[in-house]
């Protein structure tokens, strides 16, 4: 069909037990498998139906992302103080505030990606550990309640993803 190069990205959905593949460039477009590549491969079916759409409708396809122009810069607001700190510390380090400010956005990219995978590793095995010291006091009755992988919830956003069972007992049995 001719194309423009579309990259995609796939990742593990906690959620859906499933790879999921999606195209940055296209809303909605994605697939869905047990393995990376069958997701791909669905996510390629569905980039092709959704060009197919676009092109029928008299649509412009969007630019591939690898294809964009982008000049490597970009403007950014701080405070006063903020801006002084960063001043000190590249002169200390006897760089220019431009490598400093690009050696700490590197580090924070690196790091957030990094703190995401560990925090969905971390909750998946919680959850599991929560239910495996469970599930024997639940089947003995030992304690009045309904204890499912759904009702192990997130506290608020601030404390970050701890489990919280939320079990609801029968007055007194």
């Amino acid at each position: 069909m001719g194309s423009p190069n579309y990259g995609f990205r796939v990742l593990w959905s906690e959620e859906d037990q499933a790879f999921i593949a999606s195209c940055p460039e296209f809303e909605g477009v994605s697939g869905f498998g047990p393995t990376q590549e069958e997701a791909l491969a669905e996510a390629k079916i569905s980039l092709e139906l959704a060009i197919e759409t676009y092109q029928e409708e008299g649509w412009e396809l969007p630019l591939p992302t690898f294809k964009r122009p982008y000049s490597g810069q970009f403007v950014t607001r701080t405070s006063s103080s903020q801006h002084a700190l960063l001043a000190l510390r590249a002169r200390d380090e006897g760089t220019s505030m431009n490598s400093l400010v690009n050696s700490y956005m590197s580090f924070g990219l690196g790091q957030s990606q990094f703190a995401a995978e560990l925090k969905a590793e971390l909750l998946s095995d919680f959850k599991k550990e929560i239910l495996s010291l469970l599930a024997p006091m639940l089947f003995a009755r030992q304690i009045p309640a309904i204890i499912t992988p759904s009702s192990i919830v997130k506290s608020p956003a601030s404390f970050g993803p701890i489990g919280v069972l939320m079990a609801s007992s029968k007055g007194g049995n």
